[in-house]
C-alpha cells in the first residue's frame, strides 16, 4: 500500500521511506518538521523566521506552499504560520459570526454545490476548464517569479550573505555586534559633544548656576556622561548629583 500510495503521488516507489527522514538536517531545518516560536516560523530554504511562510516562499523562492510542504515533508493540513498569527486569525474569523456579511453567505450559499466542488472527480475535470476560461477572459494568474535579493558581505565580518531578503549580517552573533554597532551610532547622532566655551562655563560655575547650565546642557542633548567628564567626575556622581530632569 505504501508503494501504491507513492506511485499515486506520482514519486518513485523505490525511494527511501519519508519517515527514514523525519528529524534529519534538511536545508536550514529539519525534514518533516516545521520549527516555531510564538510568533515566527522558521523558512527550510534560506534560514528566516517570519510571521507566515506562504507569501515568502513565493516571493523568495519561486514556490508556492504546497510545494513546499511536499519538498520537505510536511503533511498537506500543515499550517505555514505562526501559532500567534493563527490564534489571531481564528479570533477574528469568530468575530465574524453573527454579523451581516456572515448572514449574507448563509443565506447564498449553496451546500450541494459546496460538496459537488469538493469532490475530487468534478474538481479534476472543472479545472482545466477554469484556467481556459480564465485565459479567454484574460485573467490568468502569471507565473510566479522569485524575487533575490542581490549578494553583498556581512558589514561585520566579511562574509557573504545568504540571497535573502532583509538580511543584513551573516549569523546571530554577527546580528548582536551590528545591533550594537547601529545603537552607537544612533546615539552619536541623538547626542553632541560640548564646546569650549560650554566646558570652560561648566568649570568656573558652582552650585545653583552650576545645576541650572547642566539642566540646559541636558535639554540641548549633551549626555551626563560627557559633563561628567568636563568636571572631572563619573558617570555615578552626575547621576546622584545631577539627575536627568
Amino acid at each position: 500500500m505504501r508503494h501504491y500510495k507513492a506511485w499515486r503521488a506520482g514519486r518513485d516507489p523505490s525511494a527511501p521511506d519519508p519517515a527514514d527522514r523525519i528529524g534529519q538536517t534538511d536545508g536550514y531545518g529539519r525534514f518533516g518538521i516545521l520549527d516555531t516560536t510564538d510568533d515566527t516560523v522558521l523558512c527550510h530554504e534560506c534560514g528566516g523566521w517570519f510571521a507566515s511562510l506562504g507569501a515568502h516562499t513565493a516571493r523568495a523562492h519561486g514556490i508556492r506552499a504546497a510545494e513546499y510542504r511536499r519538498r520537505h515533508g510536511l503533511k498537506k493540513g500543515q499550517p505555514l504560520t505562526a501559532p500567534a498569527l493563527s490564534r489571531h486569525r481564528s479570533t477574528q474569523a469568530l468575530g465574524r459570526v453573527g454579523t451581516p456579511g456572515w448572514d449574507a453567505l448563509v443565506a447564498r450559499r449553496d451546500p450541494a454545490k459546496a460538496s459537488r466542488a469538493r469532490d475530487p472527480q468534478t474538481l479534476h475535470q472543472s479545472a482545466p476548464a477554469a484556467r481556459a476560461e480564465r485565459a479567454a477572459r484574460g485573467t490568468e494568474r502569471p507565473p510566479v517569479v522569485a524575487s533575490v535579493a542581490p549578494a553583498h558581505p556581512c558589514p561585520v565580518c566579511g562574509k557573504p550573505v545568504p540571497h535573502t531578503p532583509r538580511r543584513v549580517t551573516c549569523s546571530r552573533t554577527c546580528d548582536s555586534a551590528w545591533m550594537a554597532h547601529q545603537m552607537r551610532t544612533r546615539r552619536a547622532r541623538e547626542h553632541r559633544p560640548l564646546t569650549d566655551a560650554e566646558t570652560s562655563q561648566l568649570q568656573h560655575a558652582s552650585g545653583d548656576a552650576l545645576a541650572k547650565i547642566i539642566a540646559q546642557l541636558q535639554a540641548d542633548r549633551v549626555t551626563l556622561a560627557a559633563i561628567g567628564q568636563a568636571l572631572g567626575h563619573g558617570g555615578s556622581w552626575m547621576t546622584k548629583h545631577f539627575p536627568q530632569p
